[in-house]
């Protein structure tokens, strides 16, 4: 169901990556160019655009930053914030919010995966970005952020022998399926002969208020369904899963940004090539006879330095195509004026007149900023939902005694410890610490993003640099 009612969506998210990636001809477009002996023309102006957006997304990297609810709390807030910075930094978030960024502002969707995985006797929490094309979810949803989805998961490829290892328990499900295959040759999508590749779906549903978590194959499941073991902050069952989109129509297909530059782009590729074609080819108004042989005179009015015998007394004459040539470049201009008003510009890179003021120029980058505001605040939001995500399965899993190491400044070692015993104390300083028991440690915080930085206390030094920098007194 879900890949049947996503078809529409789907193909246009994969044009939108064609587009970024330059491939912008059509195979009969390209064909008709070769007909013509004249050269395919892409100017790409969307690629800078999206990248721009890339730039942007790295600028403004934030982190997480846990927040007491009462006084007495603020100690245990600190330690929140340091557990799941070190997770961050654990699984490389930047980079996996960079691709999820990517996914979002080309193919329209993308988000982050946040598991629980054993690691001796302790648990490790593992973060995964899930790409575009590998997201499931329930195709009635209208929600940016899937919260409104009645069922979500993703599709993995994997190879026999990897499935086969990775899922015991489903070893007659697989085998029956690669044995028979044929009898799946109405639904390829299921298995790659070729490489010997089956797709898992790994789903969470909603059933009477918990959500259940099923691995299956066309054939079967592979894993049998069961209540999701993850939990939220309230208790109940949860997926592991925060997706996102930018943008969503009115039939629910999701889309990026790159959609709406698809015709303008198209245009300007077209009357670029126009205008090129028209410039290199010429018009000749003749009467019969006035050259012993057309095609010849063809082949000579083609070259830069061509000569054609007419027949005296006989109409003989090259027309002026340069108006339409004109007339092409300035419709060329215009859709460039066009596509490069919209979306990321030259107000937000900076990329303006130099006659213009400072504050002339920082008022055109604030306008510029306004309409890509919204989308920064989905990937914003999306932030948020997996620090939350995170925070849930710490209180969740991290049940023994953990020291986290929260700066790698050699002169200024410094450790939280969770789950430590009451008065027990701090290796690096001598002092003794709370007991902060993670499980405990409930509705006392609350989260939110702050600039990424290193540590807390770096944090705090720009705080007061900035105070400094305005005038309040610091006592000494």
């Amino acid at each position: 169901e879900a890949d049947d009612a996503t078809v529409d969506a789907r193909e246009n998210a994969e044009k939108c990556r064609d587009y970024y990636d330059g491939r912008q001809l059509s195979t009969q477009e390209l064909a008709q160019l070769k007909k013509r002996k004249q050269a395919p023309v892409v100017i790409n102006r969307l690629k800078p655009k999206i990248d721009g957006l890339a730039g942007m997304e790295r600028q403004n990297r934030t982190t997480c930053r846990a927040y007491p609810r009462t006084p007495q709390h603020d100690k245990d807030a600190s330690a929140a914030t340091e557990a799941v910075r070190f997770v961050l930094q654990d699984n490389f978030y930047n980079q996996l919010r960079s691709v999820a960024w990517d996914h979002l502002t080309i193919e329209g969707s993308g988000g982050v995966e946040v598991v629980v995985k054993p690691q001796g006797k302790d648990f490790r929490i593992e973060l995964n970005a899930v790409p575009w094309d590998r997201l499931l979810y329930d195709p009635f949803s209208r929600q940016k952020d899937f919260a409104d989805a009645r069922f979500i998961g993703q599709v993995i490829w994997l190879d026999y022998d990897i499935a086969l290892e990775r899922f015991p328990e489903g070893e007659d499900v697989l085998e029956t399926m690669m044995e028979g295959s044929s009898t799946y040759d109405d639904r390829p999508r299921w298995i790659d002969s070729e490489r010997k590749r089956v797709k898992v779906v790994e789903l969470y549903y909603l059933e009477g208020g918990d959500w259940y978590y099923a691995c299956f194959t066309r054939g079967g499941f592979l894993k049998k369904p069961k209540v999701s073991p993850y939990k939220n902050e309230d208790g109940e069952t949860e997926h592991p899963y925060e997706y996102a989109s930018l943008f969503i129509d009115r039939e629910g297909n999701r889309y990026g940004s790159v959609l709406q530059y698809l015709d303008v782009q198209d245009e300007i590729n077209k009357r670029r090539s126009k205008a090129l074609h028209l410039m290199s080819v010429r018009q000749v108004m003749g009467e019969r006879g006035a050259v012993e042989d057309v095609n010849k005179a063809r082949a000579e009015l083609a070259r830069p330095d061509g000569y054609v015998e007419v027949t005296p007394g006989m109409v003989f004459e090259v027309l002026k195509t340069g108006d339409m040539a004109a007339a092409q470049f300035n419709l060329l201009t215009e859709a460039k004026q066009e596509i490069d008003a919209v979306g990321y510009n030259a107000a937000n890179s900076g990329k303006e007149q130099k006659s213009m003021s400072g504050i002339a120029l920082e008022n055109r980058r604030l306008a510029g900023q306004t309409e890509i505001a919204p989308m920064f605040d989905v990937l914003k939001h999306l932030d948020i939902r997996v620090y939350r995500k995170i925070w849930n399965r710490i209180k969740q899993y991290w049940k023994a005694e953990k020291w986290i190491r929260v700066t790698d400044d050699p002169s200024n070692v410094r450790f939280v410890g969770l789950n430590v015993p009451a008065g027990t104390m701090n290796p690096a300083t001598g002092q003794l610490l709370p007991q902060n028991n993670v499980a405990e440690l409930d509705v006392d915080i609350i989260l939110d993003d702050a600039p990424d930085v290193v540590t807390m206390q770096q944090e705090e030094f720009v705080a007061l640099s900035e105070m400094v920098k305005s005038g309040i007194p610091v006592p000494p």
